[in-house]
């Protein structure tokens, strides 16, 4: 989950409304309420101690594991490099610790909390589940478990997701911390502060969204969740498991740091399973690609 551009937005006036499932979100907010005012961030949180955390959190909440794909993918998408979290149609609530890298983040390396590599921590609820569910789990951990202090989160959207804003301000981010951008903005960029739709990808995900960013305290902003508002096979979130690390800290990671992580995952995956280093690798280590690379 990359951080982006920063996105035009426009404050929004809110007036109070039923969302979905009214008594599922008011009980969904409280528990979420209860651990946030029992935690406190972690001095020295590591990403596999924020792992730990997420894995009891889900687990406790219903979610159950599957296994992360590899990171090499054998495909001309993203340069044969794993872009996100992928989840099979299922009657369970389902959870995956992805390892992930993204090409284009080669050209935004400078940006706050871009890495090479980096750990999405993705969920999707059981079929038929209200949205404000998995609404009320990510944020709920990141404002409990994870004890990222709620005044410091901000939030990136469209119009779309306009019906979820009450179920925010019940999970303590208020209106004036909800951005909004324009939905053909959005859908053009599809990087998910408003809608997820990349260019290319090979599952063709399209579904509004919202992004959630902190900020750190020099001012500048990482964005540490994208979270689905509309029911779907697509819908659930994801945790960039770096990211909110970095905010438990309040310590950026650089891409300089993480580019040896990189480098030692994908050659790793590559030696375990047979199979040749992707272009990708060549192009976030910035070394010539050889003959025997995967061309697109």
């Amino acid at each position: 989950m990359p951080l982006g551009a920063e996105p035009e937005v426009h404050a929004v006036k809110l007036t109070r409304r039923s969302f979905l499932r009214t008594t599922v979100a008011v009980g969904a907010v409280g528990v979420a309420g209860a651990c946030g005012r029992e935690s406190a961030p972690a001095p020295g949180a590591t990403v596999e101690g924020s792992r730990a955390e997420a894995l009891r959190w889900f687990s406790a909440k219903g979610y159950a594991p599957i296994a992360a794909s590899p990171l090499i993918t054998e495909i001309p998408f993203n340069d044969g490099l794993a872009f996100d979290e992928h989840f099979d149609s299922s009657r369970d609530a389902l959870y995956v610790v992805q390892p992930c890298s993204r090409v284009e983040d080669v050209h935004k390396k400078d940006s706050p909390g871009t890495l090479p590599r980096f750990t999405i921590f993705g969920v999707v609820p059981a079929p038929n589940t209200p949205v404000a569910d998995p609404v009320a789990d990510i944020v709920g951990f990141l404002t409990g478990p994870a004890g990222i202090d709620p005044a410091r989160l901000r939030v990136t959207t469209t119009d779309l997701s306009r019906a979820v804003f009450p179920l925010l301000a019940e999970l303590g981010i208020a209106s004036d911390r909800i951005r909004l951008q324009p939905v053909e903005k959005a859908m053009r960029e599809g990087a998910g502060s408003g809608f997820f739709a990349p260019a290319g990808h090979p599952h063709h995900p399209a579904i509004p969204t919202f992004s959630v960013e902190f900020v750190m305290a020099d001012g500048s902003e990482i964005e540490i969740a994208e979270i689905a508002t509309e029911p779907g096979d697509d819908s659930g979130g994801a945790i960039g498991l770096e990211r909110v690390t970095m905010a438990r800290n309040d310590r950026l990671i650089t891409w300089s740091e993480q580019l040896p992580v990189f480098k030692q995952s994908v050659e790793e995956d590559a030696e375990s399973r047979g199979v040749a280093l992707p272009v990708g690798y060549y192009e976030i280590l910035g070394l010539p690609r050889p003959n025997a690379a995967m061309t697109n």
